[in-house]
């Protein structure tokens, strides 16, 4: 029995020796490249001043860095005199824009620092070092990231949701209620500056309800107006400026006397105009058009075209204006002719939300006499975006 015991505890002394040489060899392998990866960037300002974090990205004009001081800050590169980083970046050429895998192989990527206005670019052995100029270099981004951008997001990912809401309440001789409530989703496919856009994918909702009811003995009566559309659009880039489109869209107004109406549409798009922030986009399309009215007799099936234009222009500090402009003729009936508009300010109050001025036009010609053609809408709305 002692034998066995003796066996035993030696047997046990055995298995505690190679576990402590298995950490043993374990840290002394893992140590340096979890130091390396743990070790911050840094950024010294022209001024001298020393700044210990994360490189985020940067652009031809500036470098957003991540300070555990001073959180993140946003430096023009004229105002960098180093920048060294452990991390793997992509530097993308100015005014370059990468349309699939085998344009990106050409980017550089690897550890950079900066330094004397050039950027050099570490990649893993056997690759050499390159350096390009400030100058040069349009987008500096993460390897993560880079790489990320030619993956697909499937049919959930990469959208961007906004709410919007608002109303107003008048009591007087006239009690008027007003409530706007409106849903946009919009995805962009990749979503970054730096490559070319492959689709584009719109959805909107929106509605309108106000009720006025009048207070007098002599004529109590209250009137409701319903105003709701629906609209979906997908553009697929056939070039950087040319793009086919699928749209359908639905409408109800009950001023105009329209119970439903319904458009399916195709065509195509010529962006006209493309800066960052920027875009005026031309389009073109042949559509079949139903409109039902209360009023039966004026129903209407036509075949028709829509042109029109958008433009949006999104400044540095996030105000943005947004406006668009369609004409629609009927060939199988001429005076069935429509056209539409709206036009935008969106300021932002924080960093989700923001405060839009927002005006829309609807103009049908051929309602029933008694309504008028023209419906026009004004609104500010409390917009939220995650």
């Amino acid at each position: 029995m002692r034998e066995i015991n003796e066996t035993w505890g030696k047997a046990r002394d055995l298995v505690s020796l190679v576990r402590c040489v298995g950490v043993f060899i374990a840290v002394t392998i893992l140590l340096p490249f979890s130091s390396a990866a743990a070790e911050p960037d840094v950024l010294i300002s022209a001024g001298g001043e020393k700044f210990i974090g994360e490189l985020e990205s940067a652009t031809a004009d500036e470098v957003t860095f991540k300070s555990q001081a001073a959180g993140e800050i946003t430096v023009p590169w004229s105002k960098v005199k180093e920048l060294h980083s452990t991390r793997r970046f992509a530097v993308i050429p100015k005014n370059v824009k990468i349309s699939g895998t085998e344009e990106a192989k050409a980017i550089p990527q690897g550890t950079v620092s900066v330094a004397e206005k050039r950027i050099e670019i570490k990649p893993a052995p056997p690759a050499v070092a390159r350096a390009v100029s400030l100058t040069d270099s349009g987008h500096v981004v993460d390897v993560d990231s880079f790489e990320g951008s030619f993956q697909s997001p499937g049919v959930f990912g990469g959208w961007s949701p906004t709410v919007s809401v608002g109303g107003s309440l008048v009591a007087a001789t006239q009690n008027e209620k007003t409530l706007n409530a409106a849903v946009r989703l919009e995805r962009l496919v990749p979503d970054v500056d730096w490559r070319n856009t492959s689709n584009r994918t719109l959805i909107d909702l929106s509605a309108s309800y106000t009720r006025t009811h009048s207070t007098l003995a002599s004529n109590p009566a209250t009137v409701r107006a319903i105003i709701y559309q629906a609209n979906a659009e997908r553009d697929q880039y056939l070039a950087p400026w040319l793009f086919g489109f699928g749209q359908m869209t639905y409408d109800h107004n009950y001023t105009q006397n329209l119970n439903l109406g319904w458009t399916y549409a195709g065509g195509l798009g010529w962006a006209v105009w493309r800066k960052p922030g920027q875009e005026l986009d031309l389009k073109g399309s042949a559509d079949y058009i139903q409109r039902l009215y209360y009023l039966r007799a004026f129903n209407k099936s036509l075949f028709a075209s829509t042109f029109g234009e958008s433009y949006r222009n999104k400044r540095k500090h996030g105000v943005e204006f947004h406006e668009e402009l369609d004409f629609i003729p009927a060939w199988n009936d001429t005076q069935a002719y429509a056209a539409a508009g709206k036009a935008g300010v969106s300021v932002p109050i924080s960093e989700s939300f923001s405060l839009d001025f927002n005006a829309k036009d609807s103009f049908l010609n051929g309602v029933p006499a008694a309504y008028k053609k023209n419906s026009f809408a004004f609104s500010v709305d409390l917009s939220y975006s995650p």
